[in-house]
């Protein structure tokens, strides 16, 4: 899908399983993509929809405000914290301890993010590709699981 000119992660995804559930879908000018037909069909730029709000949207953006309010409420959360310099990312991975993953702070899709960081050097590296993409940044514990993506 890389090859035809996807370039946003989160839109691999749901071509992907729409792919493999048989589920039609149209390309529409920008990013946006319409899955199935008719009354039945849902709009989509990146993961968000025509029924995603404008303050839900500008939550899921952020992804230490995300973290903080789905801690607030009781569900589990990696250790993190937002970050302003290689260093203060370094002190984080030796309190908590590596692995860690760095990841702009307002971006979507996986765009800038470094995954499983295990030493120093990499943490300066992944800082700095993190701020090619956003202005502040945002370090947590990497966590081995499955990647879900909710609509």
């Amino acid at each position: 899908m890389k090859n035809i000119g996807i370039q946003r992660e989160n839109v691999i995804h749901f071509l992907r399983a729409a792919f493999n559930q048989k589920i039609p879908f149209t390309k529409f000018p920008g990013m946006v993509y319409q899955f199935g037909y008719g009354t039945l069909s849902q709009l989509l730029n990146s993961s968000f929809t025509e029924n995603s709000s404008f303050i839900s949207t500008s939550l899921a953006k952020d992804k230490g405000t995300t973290l903080e309010v789905l801690s607030d409420a009781g569900i589990p959360t990696p250790k993190h914290s937002q970050i302003n310099h290689p260093n203060d990312a370094i002190k984080f991975a030796n309190n908590f301890g590596f692995p860690i993953v760095i990841k702009p702070g307002n971006t979507e899709g996986g765009v800038g993010v470094t995954l499983d960081i295990n030493n120093e050097n990499d943490v300066t590296l992944a800082f700095q590709k993190a701020l090619k993409f956003s202005n502040h940044v945002v370090v947590e514990n990497y966590i081995t699981g499955h990647d879900y993506r909710l609509v």
